[in-house]
Order: C-alpha cells, then structure tokens, then sequence
C-alpha cells in the first residue's frame, strides 16, 4: 500500500508499506531523473525519509547512487562515511 509519495530534487519518492502479520515493512522506491526506478537500500523499519534525501542529495554531489557499505542496509552514518571519504579522495 502506498503511504506516501513526494518529490525531492528531480526524484520522485514512493513509500510503500507493506503489512505483516506481525509488524510492517517501509520499502522506498526513487524515480530518477533518468526515469530508471530504485529501490533505495535502507532498513525497511521505521521512517528512513532523511536517509533517503542524502542519498539523493549525494548523487548530485558526487554523480552515484551508493550502495550499502557492510552487511546491513545504508544507514545515515555509513552516507556519511561514504560523502567524508569521497572528500578526502
């Protein structure tokens, strides 16, 4: 079920829930403004909107989408060790 869609920077955020029996899961679908569509790879509990924006906000700053850097789904930390180590490189 769609909870929420927005545009952010040329990006357009779709924000499913999908209901369990026993909890939900938030999954973040980005539009690009090549029109390809992402899934952004962000913990699918709780409200991730910010992470999503810096990862948005990071591809403009850098020209990518950054993928997960360890086992876990991107955090707000792991973007910001990705945007310190892409300024001292």
């Amino acid at each position: 079920m769609i909870e929420e869609e927005y545009d952010y920077r040329d990006h357009h955020v779709v924000v499913e829930i999908e209901e369990m029996e026993d909890n939900q899961k938030i999954w973040y679908f980005v539009t690009c403004p090549d029109g390809e569509e992402r899934t952004v790879d962000v913990s699918p509990y709780g409200n991730q909107n910010e992470v999503v924006k810096k990862w948005i906000d990071m591809f403009y700053q850098y020209g990518e989408y950054f993928k997960r850097i360890g086992i876990g789904p991107l955090t707000m930390y792991d973007l910001e060790l990705i945007d310190i180590s892409q300024k001292i490189s």
